[in-house]
């Protein structure tokens, strides 16, 4: 839910990628760092909007810097 300055103050996972870490950080950065425009087409009475917030993840193996080789 976002107020009507454009500022989330609650959120939930609706869908999860299978990455536990990844989902708390996906939904970490939306409570403390999305912000929208400001509410311009609500009524004046209507303090909250809702919506979907959507992710799309990718890992590069190439930025991988903590693994180690493994010895046989």
């Amino acid at each position: 839910m976002v107020d009507a300055d454009g500022v989330v103050f609650t959120g939930s996972l609706i869908g999860h990628s299978g990455h536990d870490i990844a989902d708390k950080v996906a939904l970490e950065f939306a409570l403390q760092t999305v912000r929208f425009q400001r509410l311009t087409n609500a009524p004046p009475d209507a303090p909250l909007a809702t919506g979907d917030l959507i992710y799309h993840w990718y890992g590069n193996l190439n930025s991988v810097t903590n693994l180690t080789k493994r010895l046989k």
